[in-house]
């Protein structure tokens, strides 16, 4: 078997079957890969202009369609939603609250917080004109539900709202710290 190989014949312009550039091309190339790599340098990098912030905006809410509601709208939609809770009359024990010892013995990180003969649970941490929580309020006698919106001023069953965070509300009352999660943080 025998291998036939074409000779190769080149121009004066070629290499190895490859085109000589000339300086002006060169030029031209090089200047393109430099504005590549600058452009590439620029939008990687964050010159320190722009701030970065971890507290939570408007803008923020409304680019990821969460918008905060004022007062009146918020009252409007729970109106409204009002007509799809259940009117079925069921036999429902009523539940009493805690204990005074009970009551007092809750501390740490909790899902829901009982006081007298409420219970409380976070609903949700938003801001807008200051940072302010949805807390869902039982009456354990009543089985009466209602959200209520707490500020850093407000109480609530006699704890104080010490701080609003993302995922918690820090309270403190009946010398106990009480941290509000919205989920469970047991792992």
């Amino acid at each position: 078997m025998m291998l036939n190989f074409k000779k190769v014949t080149t121009t004066e312009n070629e290499v190895h079957g490859l085109k000589k550039f000339t300086k002006r091309e060169l030029v031209v190339v090089w200047g393109i890969i430099l504005f590549l790599i600058f452009f590439d340098f620029v939008t990687r990098f964050n010159d320190g202009t722009a701030q970065v912030s971890n507290e939570w905006s408007q803008e923020q809410l409304s680019s990821t369609g969460l918008l905060a509601l004022n007062e009146v709208e918020f009252k409007q939609i729970s109106e409204k939603l009002k007509r799809y809770e259940s009117t079925a009359k069921t036999k429902v024990e009523k539940q009493q609250g805690l204990s005074e010892a009970e009551m007092l013995a809750q501390k740490g990180d909790l899902k829901e917080l009982y006081a007298k003969n409420m219970r409380l649970m976070l609903v949700g941490t938003f801001e807008q004109d200051g940072r302010f929580a949805v807390v869902a309020q039982e009456n354990l006698t009543t089985n009466k539900r209602e959200l209520r919106r707490v500020t850093l001023t407000d109480t609530l069953n006699g704890y104080a709202v010490t701080n609003i965070l993302p995922n918690k509300l820090i309270l403190t009352g009946y010398s106990n710290v009480i941290n509000l999660h919205l989920y469970n943080t047991s792992s």
